[in-house]
């Protein structure tokens, strides 16, 4: 009996040390959370991806890309950090959010994203461009 009650205390420290960071954390996403609006409350994903995560981009996809229409995602360097790019978990979350739009990883589709850069600095004339912090879509 006397082992099972250590047992229980040891077990115990550990939720004991940590509940009052958990609950503050907890707490903090919750309001966080709440200032959403409805669209960007589906939007948000599930785990934070720092500054890849651009909301209000993905909010301006879902209004402006036409359904089934490709769309192509830009980072800063060559051919091969947009394969990684494309690579990444936040891509997956990006190409959920916006379905039924297809996630390209070519750099021919009409609508392009272009991950913090401008149209200028890569050479694009869009036809019409939006501004999503330091992304842009546009479309050729």
């Amino acid at each position: 009996m006397w082992r099972s009650l250590a047992a229980a205390v040891v077990l115990a420290i550990p939720v004991a040390l940590t509940l009052g960071a958990t609950v503050h954390e907890d707490a903090d996403a919750i309001r966080e959370h709440a200032a959403l609006s409805a669209a960007e409350a589906n939007l948000v994903p599930p785990y934070d991806y720092g500054a890849s995560e651009n909301v209000p981009l993905l909010v301006g996809i879902r209004r402006h890309v036409p359904e089934r229409a490709r769309v192509s995602f830009v980072p800063r360097g060559g051919l091969a950090e947009q394969r990684l790019f494309i690579a990444t978990g936040w891509i997956r979350w990006v190409g959920f959010a916006v379905a039924p739009r297809l996630v390209d990883a070519g750099v021919r589709s009409p609508w392009v994203v272009l991950v913090h850069r401008t149209p200028r600095s890569v050479g694009i004339r869009p036809r019409r461009a939006w501004r999503f912090g330091r992304d842009w879509l546009v479309v050729r």
